[in-house]
């Protein structure tokens, strides 16, 4: 029997940073500037209050959130698609992530359609929406926040980022190279 491993989409998989800068721009016309390097915080409603005030800041939230778009248009992040692929051979992988649904259902059907497009190879059925990922049961987690997965009982692997560095993971990984190295 294979190991169970989970795999996060946003920050993980996908580049969803990048997305969100480039909505901010298209929907506001203001150049969002950020480096991974500094990103003290994964949270998008603080970085849009260093731009906004709160109310701005939630209707700009909130029109990128609602937009199937948004989620359906996000770039794989480098070797991503092509070590999952490998991993599949390895390990029974199932994609675990959060859905983001406070007002609408369009992050749940848009990372339904990115997995389809990006993913065909994993059944759809193994696309897990979980915000407690904890709760699951596997072999393996890859993901960036540790709150999510803190107790869970296999092995956890952080995607290095500066807002989870306080974070004692099994394995710290800044790149998908590296967890190819780590699992493969």
């Amino acid at each position: 029997m294979k190991p169970i491993l989970f795999i996060d989409m946003d920050n993980v998989t996908v580049d969803y940073y990048t997305q969100f800068a480039k909505y901010v721009k298209e929907i506001t016309g203001i150049l969002f500037k950020y480096k991974l390097n500094e990103l003290t915080s994964f949270t998008c409603m603080k970085w849009l209050k260093e731009y906004f005030l709160e109310e701005k800041a939630v209707q700009v939230k909130e029109k990128i959130f609602n937009d199937i778009k948004f989620w359906t248009t996000m770039e794989p992040m480098p070797d991503a698609i092509e070590i999952i692929k490998l991993l599949e051979n390895k390990y029974n992988v199932y994609i675990s992530t959060s859905a983001f649904v406070s007002n609408s259902n369009s992050c749940v059907l848009g990372k339904i359609e990115w997995v389809k497009k990006h993913l065909p190879f994993i059944d759809i059925a193994k696309l897990i929406y979980c915000h407690h990922k904890y709760l699951l049961k596997g072999d393996y987690i890859i993901d960036d926040l540790p709150r999510v997965v803190e107790k869970f009982t296999g092995k956890i692997i952080i995607m290095d980022y500066p807002y989870n560095r306080f974070y004692k993971a099994d394995y710290r990984v800044k790149n998908w190279k590296e967890i190819g190295e780590l699992l493969l």
